[in-house]
């Protein structure tokens, strides 16, 4: 995949506290934007997020929450500050991490053993 094409299918959600990178609706990414480490362990990496009205009634507060579908149920997390297009250290970023996926992937194919077929005669 090219960084362009990575760039297009691809938004920053922005919260006081993490930056959360999705891409086509999953997240790919957790970044903390005090520190500026990736997470490597977060629960909503590799997770459905999307966006929803927020239940909050301060006024000034952001208009939208993150919702996140986390293996122990779904989890609302908020504000959300805004909504970006990936920079460029993200981009590379999530390049390096599906270039190691798929190095993995490879590792794996040609070290597990062949898979026998049986038929029937």
């Amino acid at each position: 995949m090219t960084k362009s094409s990575l760039e297009r299918s691809c938004n920053v959600i922005v919260t006081p506290q993490f930056e959360y990178v999705i891409r086509e609706s999953m997240c790919a990414g957790v970044r903390d934007r005090a520190s500026g480490d990736w997470l490597q362990a977060h629960y909503a990496i590799g997770r459905f997020v999307s966006l929803v009205p927020s239940a909050s009634r301060v006024r000034g507060a952001s208009r939208w929450d993150v919702l996140v579908e986390a293996p122990f149920g779904q989890v609302q997390i908020g504000p959300v500050l805004a909504v970006e297009r990936p920079t460029q250290d993200i981009l590379g970023y999530l390049l390096q991490q599906q270039a190691m996926v798929t190095q993995a992937a490879a590792h794996q194919a040609a070290t597990s053993l062949p898979r026998q077929v049986f038929v029937r005669a």
